[in-house]
């Protein structure tokens, strides 16, 4: 009866070690760069907390205002295009 208690306080110990890698990988992503370009307008912009974003492939854009943020998300294929072909 005694290793099945202490059988079990091992798996405990496990179980919460294994949540806390899981809670790391789960962790704000990395700090946003002080400036970028929007991908639609092609200006250089301030990011802070507020500039419109999203995340398409794996990168995240940044936009001056919600209306390029949805022109955006909507076709980012033709507006990347576009901006390759420049």
């Amino acid at each position: 009866m005694g290793s099945l208690l202490i059988m079990g306080v091992m798996m405990g110990v496990m179980g919460v070690v294994g949540l806390g890698s899981l809670w790391k990988s789960r962790q704000a992503p990395a700090k946003a760069p002080s400036f970028a370009v929007s991908p639609v307008g092609g200006r250089r912009l301030e990011v802070t907390p507020s500039t419109p974003r999203a995340v398409v492939g794996g990168k995240i854009f940044f936009f001056e205002d919600e209306e390029q943020q949805r022109a955006f998300v909507l076709d980012p294929d033709r507006i990347l295009g576009a901006r390759e072909n420049k």
